[in-house]
């Protein structure tokens, strides 16, 4: 419960801390701010995206065999 509690508090206080810069620095256009947000998620997330596909093709291309563990089944 300490270590959850912990993470709650800086979670909250990184939260806040975006929340205050983004609205120092779009104060007065709101919906910019909006703009900005939602560009830098698509950004990130498509670069994310970008960087999986390319590591995943490169994995088939050489022939490595993953090394993932497959699921247990209740069978």
């Amino acid at each position: 419960m300490l270590y959850s509690s912990l993470a709650a508090l800086i979670w909250s206080v990184y939260y806040v801390g975006i929340g205050m810069l983004g609205g120092l620095a779009f104060g007065r256009d709101p919906l910019l701010g909006v703009a900005v947000g939602i560009a830098l998620a698509l950004l990130l997330g498509g670069g994310i995206e970008l960087v999986r596909r390319l590591r995943a093709g490169r994995t088939a291309s050489t022939g490595t065999v993953s090394r993932r563990v497959p699921a247990a089944t209740d069978a």
